[in-house]
């Protein structure tokens, strides 16, 4: 069973990455890159380069949490946990 934890009605799982959780919060509220763009000011080549993988800055990462209204501590939840998941 997935423990998850809940942003609004996001659903976050224990064993997403936080390009996984980024996308999934944008898809949430239906937004391209480029809308995501325009409410954080960050340029859609680098929202897709974060949404792939890379790593981003705190200061980018609380940019986009506030854009799509998502607590930090909630999207950052167990992703550095290194307690195993059973």
């Amino acid at each position: 069973m997935r423990t998850g934890y809940k942003s609004k009605t996001i659903r976050f799982y224990r064993d997403e990455t936080l390009a996984q959780r980024i996308k999934k919060a944008r898809r949430y509220y239906r937004l391209s890159q480029e809308d995501l763009e325009i409410l954080c000011g960050i340029s859609h080549k680098t929202i897709g380069r974060i949404e792939g993988g890379d790593d981003c800055r705190v200061s980018t990462l609380v940019l986009i949490c506030i854009a799509l209204d998502v607590d930090l501590g909630v999207i950052t939840r167990h992703l550095f946990d290194t307690t195993p998941v059973l």
